[in-house]
């Protein structure tokens, strides 16, 4: 399925699997400190998830030799890192995780791009990064109770496209996408575990790339997920 049509509503905050200080990301750095090696030995033995894969080769679909990449919410590195195989030119990681930074890291020159690849500790809604043809948001905006800030930032870094994984709250999909949340949210919240996935209003975020000169490209259907690719215009 592509291009899948956007309906307007509002945001919510229902608290779970994807991803709180003041601002409500404390949670992510503490929560995926304790992931980093699960995350980095399931792509060792299964390559990228569905969704990633898909985005990957939507990327390759229109150039990705050649080209730098920024990689916000880089996790342990595997995007990065299979962008490297494919042909990117150098990436540039960030991530609220020390851990998840350390093993991305260790993956990369393990994987002979030390050179090629850079992973920092840091809030990628907060820093200015430098100009990159092609930016990642996998997974990433519903870790953020608010995505302007890292809308904004990710697209004025982006010199040709941006790529983002968000959950598919759209159409058909949004009953039980929104039921699956919920439930998984609830199940965090009894065990006590401070993590949050936010579904934000896909109309917003069109709404807002294309305030900062993106559009949409592709809109492709991967399960949960929905694979998004905008373009400078």
């Amino acid at each position: 399925m592509t291009n899948p049509s956007f309906h307007p509503r509002g945001e919510l905050g229902l608290t779970g699997a994807c991803c709180e200080n003041a601002d409500g990301t404390k949670w992510i750095s503490e929560h995926f400190d304790s992931r980093a090696r699960d995350h980095c030995e399931e792509y060792q033995r299964n390559g990228l998830s569905p969704s990633s894969t898909i985005l990957m080769r939507r990327l390759i679909d229109d150039g990705l030799s050649g080209r730098t990449i920024l990689d916000l919410g880089c996790g342990s590195g595997q995007f990065s890192v299979e962008a490297l195989k494919k042909g990117a030119l150098s990436i540039v990681g960030m991530d609220l995780s020390p851990v998840m930074i350390a093993t991305a890291n260790r993956l990369a020159g393990e994987s002979g791009f030390g050179l090629k690849a850079k992973f920092l500790v840091g809030d990628a809604a907060k820093q200015d990064h430098k100009n990159s043809d092609v930016v990642i948001l996998d997974k990433v905006v519903c870790c953020y109770p608010s995505m302007e800030g890292l809308l904004s930032k990710a697209s004025s870094a982006c010199q040709e496209r941006l790529g983002l994984i968000v959950p598919r709250d759209v159409g058909f999909a949004r009953v039980p996408v929104r039921i699956g949340v919920y439930v998984d949210n609830l199940i965090d919240r009894i065990r006590k575990n401070p993590a949050r996935m936010y579904l934000h209003s896909l109309d917003r975020v069109d709404f807002l790339l294309r305030g900062f000169g993106l559009r949409r490209k592709i809109g492709t259907v991967a399960g949960f997920w929905l694979v998004l690719i905008y373009e400078r215009y």
